[in-house]
C-alpha cells in the first residue's frame, strides 16, 4: 500500500512538473503556486473521508500535483529572486534546510501530539473494560 502511494505520486508529479516548467513563464509563477498551495488542503480533506486503499491512493496523487508544482517552481523563483547577486546555491540550500527541519520537528510533534492525546483514552478504556461484569 505504501509503495503503491508512493508510485502514485511519483506518475503524476512528473507530467505536472513539465507542464508548469513549461506554462510558468506564460501563466505567472504565482498563480502556478497558489494552485499548489490550493492542492494542499483539499488533499488533507479528502483523507478524512476513507480509509479504502484504492481512495487513499487516488487523493495521494494530489500530492503528486503539489510535489511537481513545488518542485517545479521552487528553482525558478529562488533563480528570480537571486538574480545577480551570485548567491543562489546559498538560498536553495537554506530552502532545502528548512525543509528538512520542517520534516523533522513535523514528525517530533506529530508523535509528541499521539502520545499526549493518547494517554487519557487508553487509562480511560482501561478503566472502563475492568469495571465491565
Amino acid at each position: 500500500m505504501m509503495s503503491a502511494c508512493i508510485v502514485a505520486a511519483q506518475l503524476v508529479m512528473l507530467p505536472i512538473a513539465l507542464l508548469v516548467g513549461y506554462t510558468a513563464d506564460s501563466w505567472g509563477r504565482k498563480p502556478l503556486f497558489l494552485l499548489g498551495f490550493g492542492i494542499l488542503p483539499i488533499q488533507a480533506v479528502l483523507y478524512t473521508f476513507s480509509d479504502d486503499s484504492a481512495w487513499l491512493i487516488g487523493v495521494q496523487l494530489l500530492d503528486g500535483v503539489g510535489a511537481g508544482v513545488f518542485g517545479a517552481l521552487s528553482p525558478l523563483v529562488v533563480a528570480d529572486l537571486m538574480r545577480g547577486t551570485g548567491r543562489y546555491n546559498l538560498a536553495l540550500g537554506a530552502i532545502a534546510t528548512v525543509h528538512g527541519i520542517g520534516a523533522s520537528v513535523s514528525g517530533l510533534s506529530r508523535a509528541r501530539l499521539s502520545i499526549i492525546s493518547a494517554t487519557p483514552w487508553r487509562f480511560l478504556r482501561w478503566r472502563l473494560l475492568r469495571q465491565s461484569p
